[in-house]
């Protein structure tokens, strides 16, 4: 890859850094970059291990695919750490179509580009790779097959009844044994507005509400 990039962009000052190398020798090739005396840093993954350059703006991933989401979720991490605008592109092999599991980790990182999304980026992860049984000790089970916010609502359900039919008085457990069902979201990656006729068809409504009111006063 070294060979191909100097024959790419012969100009640019590039430096390789991985984890088999000398800790001195990757030091000052770490150091180096981060003045700003190196354009351009090949490296593994080792540089997703809590690395803070502000000045890096731009990060590409070669075979995405073949990557954990964590590990896209922090690699991605290592760009726009400073006030300039970064990018983070990933890229899978050109010809080698990635696997099922692989394309869904590239959708949900691409999906969750927003502050804070590592709680959603971390849900999805525990549905792509399936988190067995809860009550067992199975690493396979059916939560894959309904998605973990039903499963757990199910589940709720299921001990509600059973506490019922056992005639256990729920209300006297403590307030943690008490599971609440939230009503159920349904997320797409679909952009989603309020059409602008509707609100100004609403706003001629409220129009005459008003003058209504005013002429009964």
């Amino acid at each position: 890859m070294l060979a191909h990039l100097k024959q790419l962009l012969p100009e640019v000052r590039i430096v390789v850094a991985h984890g088999q190398m000398d800790e001195t020798e990757l030091s000052e090739r770490m150091d180096a970059f981060s003045a700003g005396e190196v354009d351009v840093l090949l490296s593994t993954s080792i540089i997703e291990s809590g690395l803070d350059i502000p000045n890096a703006n731009t990060l590409i991933v070669d075979r995405a695919d073949t990557f954990g989401l964590a590990q896209l979720y922090q690699l991605r991490g290592r760009v726009g750490r400073g006030a300039q605008r970064a990018y983070a592109y990933f890229f899978r092999h050109n010809r080698k179509a990635p696997s099922l599991e692989g394309r869904q980790r590239l959708e949900t990182i691409a999906e969750n580009t927003q502050l804070g999304a590592g709680f959603s980026i971390a849900m999805r992860d525990l549905e792509i790779r399936g988190t067995g049984d809860i009550l067992g000790t199975r690493q396979h089970g059916h939560i894959a097959a309904v998605g973990f916010h039903l499963y757990t609502s199910m589940l709720a359900q299921a001990v509600q009844r059973l506490r019922k039919e056992s005639k256990l008085d729920i209300n006297s457990l403590p307030v943690s044994y008490n599971i609440q069902l939230t009503p159920t979201n349904v997320e797409l990656p679909l952009p989603t507005a309020i059409p602008a006729g509707y609100v100004q068809t609403r706003k001629f409504a409220w129009d005459c509400i008003d003058a209504w009111q005013s002429c009964a006063h």
